[in-house]
C-alpha cells in the first residue's frame, strides 16, 4: 500500500509507472524508487480518492436534475422566545425556502411537450468517462447533470428544473410551558 501510495502522489513516478509498468519500481539494493531516482513531491493523493470514490460520496448521477423530486429533509428551526412567551405559549411566524413545482410548465421543465433530446456530451448516459494512467474515472455529466438528456426550450420561470426555490412562511403554535431544546 505505501508502495502504491508513493507512486500515485508523485505525478513523475506516476507517468513512469503508467509507461513502464511495476518493474520499475522494484528494486534489489533496498531503499525506494525516490531514493534512486530523486523525485520528490506529487499531487494531492485525496483528489485521486475523491475521482475513484466521489460516487460513494453522494456525487452519484441521478436520473434527476439538481432539484430531484423527492421528500424534503425535516426542518429544525431555532427560535428565541422570552419567559412569558414560554410560559403562556405562543403564535410565531417562520420563514424558510423550498422548491416548488413549477406551475408555468408543470413540473416539466419545458413549455412545449417535445422539448427535451438526448445529451450530446454524454450521449444519454448522465455521465462521462475519463482516464488518467491506468485509472478510469467516471463523473456526472456538467451539460445534462446526471438526468441523460436536455431541454431544447426551458421554461422561462423554473429554467428547465421543472421546480423552483421560494419562500416559505408558516404560522408555529408553540405551546404554553415548552421546555429549551424541544
Amino acid at each position: 500500500i505505501n508502495e502504491a501510495y508513493d507512486i500515485l502522489k508523485d505525478e513523475k513516478k506516476r507517468s513512469a509507472y503508467d509507461q513502464l509498468g511495476h518493474q520499475t519500481f522494484k528494486n534489489s539494493g533496498g531503499g525506494n524508487y525516490q531514493q534512486h531516482h530523486g523525485f520528490t513531491g506529487g499531487i494531492d493523493p485525496n483528489d485521486i480518492f475523491e475521482n475513484i470514490f466521489g460516487d460513494f460520496m453522494g456525487a452519484r448521477r441521478s436520473s434527476k436534475t439538481a432539484f430531484s423530486k423527492k421528500a424534503g429533509a425535516n426542518l429544525k428551526y431555532d427560535i428565541s422566545l422570552t419567559l412569558e412567551e414560554a410560559f403562556y405559549g405562543v403564535t410565531k411566524i417562520i420563514s424558510f425556502k423550498t422548491a416548488l413545482t413549477c406551475d408555468a410548465c408543470a413540473g416539466k421543465g419545458s413549455l412545449d411537450n417535445n422539448s427535451t433530446s438526448s445529451c450530446p456530451t454524454c450521449r444519454g448516459s448522465g455521465v462521462t468517462r475519463s482516464q488518467q494512467g491506468f485509472f478510469f474515472f467516471e463523473n456526472t455529466c456538467q451539460t445534462c447533470r446526471g438526468a441523460g438528456h436536455v431541454i431544447k426550450n426551458p421554461c422561462t420561470k423554473c429554467y428547465g428544473e421543472g421546480r423552483y426555490i421560494n419562500t416559505r412562511n408558516l404560522e408555529v403554535k408553540i405551546p404554553a410551558g415548552v421546555k429549551e431544546g424541544s
